[in-house]
């Protein structure tokens, strides 16, 4: 009877989550299992009584008989269908199946989470608390390594290098803006598992976090936290509370918004590696000014903007097919910058879609992008909202969602805030 109490459905699925999002961080097979292993647990029932507990839950999967209905749902299956539709004979079949893999989640996932019973809120706190715990340990270890290869990392930096982190630097730079925000809603609401001592440790990783992703010194991360920082604070500020919003409301709304120009400043004087990196950036910059820069790394993603803009432009209704997109970006860097060291597809996922599928394509990407966030007003929870800046700022940095990593950022934490969305529009703000 303790594997009954253990072997539940909903603790197996919130197994698999902490697989997840340890996976992002670590590994991409481990990703692979936790996916498949959310998927597997949606389609089986456990009942203990039997001498063979698991079975199929044939209850959950004739829910997906309404999966119509679901419009949040069934509008994040379109990131899917946008890559099959845009197939045809002519195109690059290696580079177009590949595109098709990366997006599978999207097509299996909500049909996945839409079956799943709806998460309570305790149990989404406890999915953040694990985040949060798994970042600040990895961070820990950043720090470790960094001190104990100090000057060659900073000489690295210097030359456009990122600090080294486990898989890729700009998805955990994400995942890190993320686990801050996640920690400031516990924080907040005072979460705590077990003691109520956890909440000054809540507290403390949080602050730890906010530390750490200026120490790490990715631009994309940062810029992403701080754009939803600003847009919470706005909320905060502005959205009417007992029918009227206090002056002292606005004042702290306005110190907020200070202080959070006001720290880019200090930690680009007084932290070494956003000095380095600040620095570099502004030579990368200066160089391609100058006609110098076709081998610094933001040239390369200037150039891949423009040439998507190019492609764009020559083919605006349909585009010119997404299994075609990497041939035509790679001709073209050769013929305009032979000089690049990377041949850099759009840095931009907005002009990556348009590039490869047309306007036809942006609207049926806008329309997977906008109906979760508006559906039963998700807009108006705080947790959603600054998910959404983030993923928003960096779709418009970078092709965030055209690799497998990526694709499960967006995608499961989406999908998780979307299965706890309320069955009715709120009736007041949180």
């Amino acid at each position: 009877m303790q594997a009954a109490n253990i072997f539940t459905k909903t603790n197996v699925i919130f197994f698999f989550c902490w697989v997840v999002i340890a996976s992002i961080i670590y590994s991409p097979f481990v990703l692979t299992i936790g996916m498949i292993g959310l998927i597997a647990t949606a389609l089986v029932r456990f009942d203990w009584t039997k001498r063979f507990p698991l079975d199929i839950d044939w209850a959950a999967i004739r829910q997906l008989r309404h999966f119509h209905r679901a419009p949040a749902f069934w509008a994040v299956t379109l990131f899917f269908f946008l890559v099959v539709f845009s197939f045809s004979p002519e195109q690059e079949m290696n580079f177009w199946l590949e595109r098709l893999r990366i997006k599978m989640p999207f097509i299996f996932l909500p049909l996945t989470f839409f079956i799943f019973p709806r998460f309570t809120e305790r149990q989404l706190d406890g999915l953040w608390y694990f985040m949060l715990v798994a970042l600040s340990i990895t961070a820990i270890a950043i720090i470790f390594n960094f001190f104990l290869h100090q000057e060659v990392i900073i000489e690295q930096m210097k030359r456009g290098k990122p600090m080294p982190t486990p898989r890729n630097h700009i998805r955990f730079s994400l995942l890190c803006a993320l686990g801050i925000l996640a920690g400031l809603q516990l924080s907040l609401k005072g979460y705590y598992w077990r003691k109520v001592w956890e909440r000054k440790l809540i507290i403390g990783m949080t602050i730890f976090l906010f530390g750490f992703i200026h120490f790490l010194s990715v631009r994309t991360g940062i810029l992403c936290l701080y754009a939803a920082l600003a847009v919470l604070t706005l909320y905060y500020t502005f959205i009417p509370f007992g029918g009227r919003v206090r002056k002292k409301r606005y004042l702290l709304g306005l110190a907020m918004l200070l202080g959070l120009a006001a720290l880019p400043l200090l930690a680009y004087r007084y932290v070494p590696s956003v000095k380095a990196k600040i620095d570099y950036m502004i030579w990368d910059l200066q160089q391609f000014q100058q006609g110098k820069g076709n081998l610094t790394a933001d040239a390369g993603r200037i150039h891949s903007l423009i040439i998507g803009y190019e492609i764009f432009k020559e083919h605006p209704i349909t585009g010119i097919g997404m299994g075609n997109l990497r041939q035509e970006v790679h001709s073209r860097f050769e013929d305009q910058y032979p000089d690049s060291n990377e041949k850099h597809m759009p840095h931009n996922q907005f002009l990556y879609v348009m590039a490869g599928s047309g306007l036809i394509g942006l609207a049926v990407f806008l329309v997977g992008i906008l109906v979760p966030f508006f559906y039963r007003q998700n807009y108006q929870r705080p947790f959603f909202l600054g998910f959404y800046v983030v993923m928003m700022i960096a779709f418009m940095l970078e092709h965030t969602i055209e690799n497998s990593l990526g694709v499960a950022l967006f995608v499961f934490f989406l999908l998780v805030l979307l299965n706890h969305t309320p069955k009715t529009s709120p009736t007041k703000l949180i």
